[in-house]
């Protein structure tokens, strides 16, 4: 017999890939590198 209905097992997951990442960003600092132009889609198009 399993713990939690095998359906459960995707939410739970989904919620700690959640967490760990969050987690992960608090560690660890923001890329010096900008990331400005990276799609097709600017902002300043004047």
């Amino acid at each position: 017999m399993s713990l939690v209905h095998p359906y459960f097992y995707l939410a739970i997951s989904i919620l700690l890939c959640i967490v760990i990442g969050y987690l992960a960003s608090l560690f660890f600092p923001p890329p010096a590198a900008s990331l400005k132009g990276l799609t097709i889609y600017k902002q300043d198009t004047a």
